[in-house]
């Protein structure tokens, strides 16, 4: 029986993941979690980075930490590094591509978030449609992200008017609308969004 251990600890947070060939099998009980890297920017002792939002895409593991920065790691020092400092939320992965929502704009001070995606590299981390919500208050932003087949969908929230949104990575579309209510917790089931 081969059982695989990778220990994360990151920021104030300590993630153990243990794999194991056998399905059902609790793991290595005894493998230690050690600090692979501290990820706090502050350089302030007392702060955490409070990291969140795990998700496994192109090879390694892509999070975001309380001071704005998507980082990625590959469970090494060396290979734990800041992607970009943009305040991500709503991590999902789309075939190995990591699929996320940012206010943040290379292009414009536009309000609300903005679609991204990322290979995991600075240089693959882009902007695919900013144009999403109108450059009002009203604008609530993108949440709920879930891939299916090949698409990564969302639901925009402006006053209440929710849409949900279809992206393959070079731009969007509306799927369907509603005012009465709010969808959530979308999932798959076969390919098919629910």
């Amino acid at each position: 029986m081969r059982i695989l251990s990778k220990a994360w600890t990151l920021g104030a947070a300590v993630i153990l993941v243990t794999v194991s060939a056998v399905r059902g099998q609790e793991g290595n009980r005894d493998a230690q979690a050690f600090q692979v890297k501290d990820v706090d920017r502050t350089f302030n002792t007392g702060a955490g980075s409070a990291p969140a939002g795990f998700v496994e895409a192109g090879g390694a593991v892509l999070f975001t930490t309380a001071d704005g920065g998507l980082w990625r790691t590959d469970g090494t020092a060396a290979g734990t590094t800041l992607v970009k400092a943009i305040g991500a939320h709503d991590l999902t992965n789309l075939n190995g591509t990591l699929f996320f929502a940012s206010g943040f704009s290379p292009i414009s001070g536009k309000i609300g978030d903005k679609l991204w995606k990322s290979d995991g590299t600075p240089e693959g981390t882009v902007l695919v449609a900013e144009d999403i919500g109108p450059d009002s208050v009203q604008y609530k932003g993108i949440r709920q992200f879930t891939a299916a087949n090949d698409a990564v969908f969302f639901v925009r929230n402006i006053d209440g008017n929710f849409t949900i949104l279809r992206s393959n990575g070079t731009g969007y579309e509306g799927v369907a609308s509603t005012f009465l209510w709010n969808p959530s917790n979308l999932t798959t089931v076969g390919g098919t969004l629910f």
